[in-house]
């Protein structure tokens, strides 16, 4: 297995990024997160949806619609706030990096 020191092409580089979501790596653990997020977010709108009851003419408060278009947005966000450092992670030369520092 290559190490990080030694320069590893970007496709093991994938397989040796952190499981933990803190370091801003693809990984399962930021998935999790993502999705517990989610969870708790939709749960928290439907129960306080009835508030807003009262504002929203010819629009029922619990449109599940709605609910599906921003959870399918805000998933999408999570997960590239995750892809995209673990992306461009790959694309530095780690003798640069070690250089840099």
């Amino acid at each position: 297995m290559p190490s990080l020191s030694a320069g590893p092409r970007s496709e093991s580089e994938w397989r040796l990024a952190p499981t933990d979501g803190s370091s801003g790596a693809w990984s399962s653990a930021m998935v999790k997160l993502v999705l517990v997020g989610l969870g708790l977010g939709i749960v928290g709108a439907i129960s306080l949806s009835g508030l807003l009851a009262s504002q929203l003419f010819g629009v029922d408060p619990r449109e599940p619609v709605i609910y599906l278009v921003v959870a399918t947005a805000l998933l999408a966000v999570g997960l590239m706030a995750s892809f995209v450092p673990a992306w461009r992670g790959t694309l530095v030369d780690p003798a640069i990096a070690m250089r840099a520092e």
